[in-house]
């Protein structure tokens, strides 16, 4: 079986190493139920093609790393997978720019030196399934995935970015591009899988967020009374949680 994707201006093989450092991406980075599994995948799909940074006239897609293998691509942005991050690595090692300090502490080095050695049998079932799924071009797709670029953890850290709202929980935080131009963009609704050589159709799951009803009690009512006030209370629970 040979599985590309396709991109509006190129196909990408994908390869055995594929399948193994995507489900060592998925393990590590907190993929534990399908769907967020499968929108950790599309995410770098979509962000192998858009690249970094805003949307211009001149750059509409400003490609972030389109010369990369899908290992290559991946591994330098996931920072457990990441040779930069290793105990050797530039960002970790003796005068690196983060050694000793967060990100390079004793335990995240053990982890990601066990996580390298660890044959894809090792890895958690999630992890295995879904590199299965993704080399049959059968990696379903989150309805608000489409413009989804990147990911982080839920810490500290500001993402200056318009923050995807999603349907399901997730350990993780999701962002489409800083300016939101990505949300929804046909180059990236147009991405497809083929399996020798037939175009697979998408399998849409998990479907646009349904905002809730407005919460119970008197402050219910009261927001009732607002135009747009239910609206921007469940945005607020989506994207911030109860």
């Amino acid at each position: 079986m040979t599985t590309s994707i396709r991109y509006r201006n190129k196909d990408l093989r994908l390869t055995a190493e594929d399948k193994l450092w995507t489900a060592r991406m998925v393990d590590a980075e907190g993929g534990g139920t399908e769907a967020e599994a499968a929108l950790l995948i599309w995410t770098m799909i979509q962000r192998k093609y858009w690249g970094v940074g805003p949307y211009t006239v001149n750059n509409p897609v400003p490609r972030a790393f389109g010369g990369d293998t899908w290992t290559q691509f991946i591994r330098k942005f996931s920072q457990p997978i990441n040779p930069a991050w290793y105990r050797d690595g530039r960002m970790c090692r003796p005068g690196g720019r983060w050694a000793g300090k967060e990100g390079c502490e004793e335990h995240r080095l053990v982890r990601r030196e066990n996580l390298a050695r660890t044959s894809i049998r090792g890895l958690k079932p999630i992890a295995r399934h879904m590199a299965e799924l993704f080399m049959q071009g059968k990696v379903p797709r989150p309805a608000a995935a489409v413009g989804v670029i990147n990911f982080r953890a839920k810490d500290d850290a500001e993402v200056r970015a318009p923050r995807a709202v999603l349907p399901f929980n997730t350990g993780n935080r999701f962002f489409y591009n800083i300016t939101g131009v990505s949300r929804g963009h046909p180059d990236l609704e147009a991405i497809r899988f083929v399996v020798d050589g037939g175009v697979q159709e998408i399998i849409d799951l998990w479907p646009a967020a349904v905002l809730p009803e407005p919460p119970p009690g008197p402050g219910g009512l009261l927001l009732e009374l607002v135009p747009g006030a239910v609206t921007g209370f469940n945005r607020a629970r989506c994207l911030h949680g109860p």
